[in-house]
């Protein structure tokens, strides 16, 4: 049985965005001075995008989110060579790092996700040059 077209075109525009956002996250590491912070997030939505795509091509609902583990664990139901992604999905958020918030009159200013995304991504990097700078 063949595919849906508009299925094929849409998993692939998925997957699309999230290649862009493996290669804005290499060249953000390029140069003399490396954005390896900005790097690591677009990492992460690149892996984000990826797994979405995959359940979006299973035809498996998922909520929004922005959770790594919770799309690890739907897409493990389907294709169990996903598990070996557990682990790398479950690493501490660099943008969930103690860092003193600035005080604006004696109250702590929030600061935002550079996302827009509560609490932060997860850590899981697909581009591997991440973890070398």
């Amino acid at each position: 049985m063949a595919a849906d077209p508009q299925r094929v075109a849409d998993t692939r525009d998925r997957l699309l965005k999230a290649s862009h956002d493996i290669d804005a996250a290499e060249r953000l590491l390029d140069g003399d001075e490396p954005l390896s912070d900005v790097a690591v997030f677009h990492c992460q939505q690149g892996a984000e995008k990826a797994l979405k795509a995959f359940l979006f091509w299973h035809d498996v609902p998922f909520r929004k989110t922005h959770e790594l583990e919770e799309l690890v664990d739907a897409a493990t139901r389907i294709d169990q060579t996903i598990e070996a992604l557990r682990e790398p999905a479950a690493r501490p958020d660099p943008f969930r790092l103690a860092l003193p918030l600035p005080r604006r009159a004696g109250r702590a200013v929030r600061r935002r996700h550079p996302g827009g995304a509560r609490g932060g991504p997860r850590g899981i990097r697909p581009c591997p040059r991440a973890a070398t700078r």
